[in-house]
């Protein structure tokens, strides 16, 4: 009995120095090291029950050269990551939290490869398009946008290498290149910095009171920040950035969070100077806000418009704005 209880703790958490869990081989890492490896496939998130103590980050970027599988490892910069493991460096600055070998035995030699596989990237990329619905109509732009998607995995996979205070993740651009992606969400036009707030009401000047201010503030939790919404191919970031920052305002001022309609700035505001979806500037809106009298709550139905936005997702929440 006492021998059941001591494996059952043994894999209480994956990662775990050996024996390992049911869903786990017992790799053979670098010199001397061994760890307990959750098998994945890049498609799937890796456990993130690792044993106390450990700050290192799950990743699915440890590769069987025998087999080819890959699997999760806790991957590291220095010791102090790894609880009662050891960050055992394997190329540059990173490195595998593993457990001295107690025994020699046969184990599967596991490395760290950042590039990754052709297998795992192709499995990784029809995870994305069944995600996301896509689809390509030759097999020759299908070629092109799994070599982009391969290209933004990769650098994503670096970036988190690289940056332990952030997470980063494929999304529904990783078919895109950035120039891509720049021409159709970042574009529209800049006007002169004296024109930009031409005609517009001074309405004071903020002096600082000398209190002690926080480092930074995380609007996200404490309501102020509605859920993300998509304008999808459609030049409208300044109607975006309009109703974002209305939405904070009112809620800081209220307590009350309403999310605004995109939809009725694209096709009301034209006669500010915006041009629907052909792009906009985020300081003329503020008049067709005041001309709707507060009617700007997103309950308007999307079918009923005649604007290219009618096609997108916006999902508006039926709310009122009074």
């Amino acid at each position: 009995m006492s021998k059941f209880l001591f494996v059952a703790l043994a894999a209480a958490s994956h990662y775990e120095k050996p024996p390992c869990g049911s869903d786990e081989v017992e790799g053979q890492i670098g010199q001397g090291g061994v760890a307990c490896l959750p098998l994945c496939d890049m498609s799937t998130s890796c456990p993130t029950d690792t044993p106390s103590g450990v700050t290192a980050k799950p990743e699915c970027a440890l590769q069987d050269a025998s087999s080819s599988k890959m699997y999760c490892g806790l991957i590291c910069h220095e010791d102090s990551q790894c609880g009662e493991a050891k960050c055992q460096i394997l190329q540059g600055n990173i490195g595998v939290c593993t457990y001295d070998q107690q025994a020699k035995k046969e184990r599967p030699a596991i490395a760290y490869q950042p590039s990754f596989t052709k297998a795992s990237h192709t499995s990784a990329f029809e995870a994305f398009m069944k995600k996301f619905e896509k689809t390509y109509k030759t097999a020759e732009e299908y070629a092109m946008r799994f070599a982009v998607f391969v290209e933004n995995r990769i650098y994503i996979h670096r970036m988190n290498m690289e940056h332990s205070s952030a997470r980063f993740a494929v999304n529904e651009f990783a078919d895109l290149t950035w120039h891509e992606f720049r021409s159709i969400y970042v574009g529209g036009f800049k006007p002169a910095l004296e024109k930009q707030w031409e005609g517009l009401k001074h309405l004071g000047t903020h002096k600082y009171s000398g209190a002690e201010l926080p480092e930074s503030v995380d609007w996200t939790t404490k309501g102020a920040v509605t859920p993300v919404k998509n304008q999808q191919q459609c030049g409208s970031c300044w109607a975006f950035s309009t109703t974002g920052s209305l939405e904070g305002a009112w809620q800081i001022a209220t307590g009350k969070l309403v999310s605004l309609s995109e939809q009725q700035l694209v096709d009301c505001s034209k006669k500010e100077g915006n041009m629907g979806c052909g792009g906009g500037r985020e300081e003329r809106p503020g008049s067709a806000v005041a001309n709707a009298a507060g009617a700007l709550a997103s309950t308007t139905s999307l079918a009923s418009r005649k604007s290219r936005l009618l096609r997108s997702k916006f999902r508006p929440v039926p709310t009122a704005f009074t």
